[in-house]
């Protein structure tokens, strides 16, 4: 019997592994430096300490990074670049990592980084011991604006002969989460935040010792000013319109402040900094507006600019505020450079680098402003409506699919789709030649919520280009292809790619009929559960499986992920949640194995129900089980194999297969087998010698003939 179809139902139970090298990593444009200035830290300086590192300067270079962090988290800065190098830089020599640099360079960066933030920020210097705090020199009046906070360092020498675990805290409120040391004889700067809610700001700093707690009080004087008040209008110079953007504010205390929409929301004021062994966040110098802002700044010298995009020059102005006063102003910004013109569509393909996490629920709103203001034609993104009710066919944990209506027009598109990851660092270096797109096709209504374009109406999501032109494109493409292919030996890459084209060109018009469910009758949707809400999901996949299958796909492949993107993962609640489990996913698969057979499909089809591994005998926790690969089940149907069978068995203990065993290299030799392939002779060329995917010689792979019909 040979199998012309194979529909694998996989139950995902294990962790999903990536190497930090080789993530897609997806960045706003201002942290370009900040990247740069990271990998610097980690590739470019002296590789390994010259001198001696000693237990003492590890302890100093940690708590360095602790105030460093602190200041690029709560204090965005034009020295923000340099404060995350120099941290990353105290980290790597505080944990000892190979690419840290020598003690003199570490010690020499960290100076001249002191010198600068000086200039920038008060800086008040105290001597602490037991006994108390001393001051050098009077501190005078620190000038703080009325409803608004300035950053003032202070930096505390201990005189002490032991180590001295200091918190700051003014007003009861901690500045520092824990305490940081300061060894005898050495400095460290506690950065504080100041409100300008009273004339004078006592300061309680308090070491935690053997004995107690040792506490002493000093005194900043606060001279409150009247902020100033900027109203401004953002313009698109080539519209003439108002538009969305990126505004940097930087006050007169060198500090950038936020404003608009999202000033009160974490996911647009902070990014983790992804190369700190510590997590570790550092706050964003900029806001998005929609068009409009206002904002208090400290009153003196204001540097306020416009950023839209990577096709646009920036518009920046320079201004001299009074305490007190409003002041109207107007930005704007023309476009340098129109590629959508020239068939180049900008895009990005992560947008949820705003908080750098996958399963971030923003409202599209939110996503349609981020857009605009970025300039950003297309936004080609699937994890904003992580996991809706109705999940999608493909990739069904990372749901929903296709493009959303009421955010889609001539100049910008949001689609919910696959993500192609861009290896380039981040997605806004990245220009798509977007002509025309091929989408993923949802697979039932409401999949990107109520004005999404379900079936069978998904359309390209960028331009809308007639099939006859697309045909011609594409034989146009094909004649290019084939004359740079004659001077060239046979590559099947290229081959590959050329029917590639091709073949998302014949989908555009099959998948949507394929995925078009309205036409099965009510006793099908029955059987498959989908008049169930328990089983609508999965009872869903089954049916477009089986409507794949009718159509000639070879391999389809079914991920139950109904509940959550592991719902079989049970390491704690395992009755309840294999219960939940088992009636999500029992009648779907009993509906679509009695399907295939009542359509003459079943004997053609072989259809593997199975997962990574099982779970042990074993309890874990109260009520859970851990991962278990020494034994476990699978089973198949149809395709050539016997019917109303075991094969196998395990101890008394459900621990060891022992009886009749079967490795998962048994399991493909004879899959292969009922492909009608011959797994000791299918091979591919890899690394220059050719491999097979049992390699019998090492593995013993048999074909398990016992299972055959």
């Amino acid at each position: 019997m040979k199998v012309f179809h194979v529909v694998s139902v996989t139950f995902l139970a294990g962790l999903i592994v990536t190497s930090a090298t080789e993530k897609a990593w997806a960045h706003p444009p201002e942290s370009r430096g900040v990247v740069a200035a990271a990998v610097q830290v980690g590739n470019a300086q002296e590789q390994g300490p010259a001198d001696p590192v000693s237990e003492a300067d590890r302890q100093v270079a940690y708590f360095q990074f602790e105030s460093l962090s602190w200041l690029a988290t709560r204090c965005p800065s034009p020295l923000q670049r340099e404060t995350i190098q120099q941290a990353l830089a105290e980290l790597q020599t505080a944990t000892q990592l190979p690419q840290a640099p020598s003690l003199k360079t570490l010690v020499a960066e960290r100076i001249s980084l002191q010198a600068k933030l000086r200039e920038q920020h008060r800086v008040v210097s105290l001597e602490w011991s037991k006994s108390g705090l001393e001051s050098a020199m009077d501190v005078p009046a620190i000038e703080v604006a009325r409803g608004l906070s300035r950053v003032v360092i202070v930096e505390v020498l201990n005189t002490d002969s032991e180590a001295a675990n200091l918190t700051l805290a003014i007003g009861g409120q901690n500045q520092n989460a824990v305490p940081w040391t300061v060894l005898p004889g050495k400095l460290l700067w506690f950065p504080l935040m100041l409100t300008a809610d009273l004339p004078v700001v006592k300061v309680t700093v308090t070491a935690e010792t053997n004995a107690g707690a040792v506490t002493h009080d000093f005194s900043l004087p606060i001279q409150i000013a009247e902020p100033a008040k900027l109203r401004g209008r953002l313009f698109d110079g080539d519209l003439g319109k108002v538009t969305p953007g990126r505004v940097w504010v930087k006050g007169s205390d060198h500090q950038y402040r936020h404003a608009g929409p999202f000033a009160a929301n974490k996911s647009f004021l902070e990014k983790p900094v992804l190369l700190s062994t510590v997590p570790r966040s550092y706050g964003l110098p900029f806001f998005y507006a929609d068009g409009t802002f206002e904002i208090d700044v400290p009153p003196g010298p204001t540097i306020v600019t416009l950023e839209r995009g990577f096709e646009h020059s920036l518009a920046s102005e320079s201004i001299d505020l009074a305490a007190g006063e409003t002041r109207e102003l107007t930005l704007s910004s023309r476009r340098f450079v129109d590629m959508k013109s020239q068939g180049w569509i900008s895009g990005d393909t992560h947008i949820h680098w705003v908080t750098n996490a996958w399963n971030v629920d923003l409202p599209l709103e939110h996503l349609s402003l981020v857009q605009k203001a970025e300039d950003l034609r297309v936004v080609n993104n699937l994890t904003l409506l992580h996991r809706t009710t109705v999940d999608a066919f493909v990739k069904p944990s990372q749901a929903p699919m296709g493009p959303i209506r009421n955010f889609c027009s001539d100049d910008y598109h949001i689609e919910m789709a696959e993500e192609y990851r861009n290896q380039n660092l981040y997605g806004h270096l990245c220009f798509l030649n977007l002509k025309w797109l091929v989408l993923p096709i949802g697979t039932g209504p409401q999949i990107a919520g109520d004005d999404s374009l379900d079936y069978p109406i998904n359309r390209t999501a960028s331009l809308q280009v007639p099939r006859e032109r697309q045909r011609r494109e594409l034989d146009a493409l094909a004649r290019l292809n084939a004359l740079h292919r004659e001077p060239r030996e046979d590559d099947d890459r290229l081959s590959a790619r050329i029917e590639s084209f091709e073949l998302a060109y014949r989908m555009q018009t099959e998948a949507p009929e394929a995925f078009d469910l309205t036409g099965e009758t009510s006793a099908t949707g029955q059987m498959y559960g989908l008049d169930q809400p328990t089983t609508e999901v999965f009872g869903r996949q089954c049916l477009l499986a089986r409507r794949l299958v009718e159509r000639g796909v070879r391999f389809v492949q079914l991920y139950h992920t109904t509940g959550g993107f592991q719902p079989w993962d049970q390491h704690s609640g395992l009755k309840a949640g294999h219960e939940n489990n088992a009636l999500a996913t029992d009648q779907p698969i009993a509906g679509l194995l009695q399907d295939l057979k009542a359509r003459g499909l079943l004997d053609e089809t072989l259809v593997i129900w199975g997962g990574e591994f099982g779970r042990t005998p074993t309890a874990e926790g109260k009520d859970g089980r851990d991962h278990h690969p020494f034994g476990f089940s699978m089973w198949l149907a149809g395709g050539g194999v016997r019917g109303g069978m075991a094969y196998g068995a395990t101890d008394e203990f459900g621990w060891d297969a022992i009886e009749n065993r079967v490795h998962v290299h048994d399991l493909h030799a004879t899959i292969l087998h009922l492909l009608g392939l011959d797994h000791e002779r299918l091979n591919f060329t890899h690394n220059g010698r050719p491999e097979r995917l049992t390699d019998p010689e090492v593995t013993g792979a048999r074909v398990v003939k016992e299972v055959l019909a």
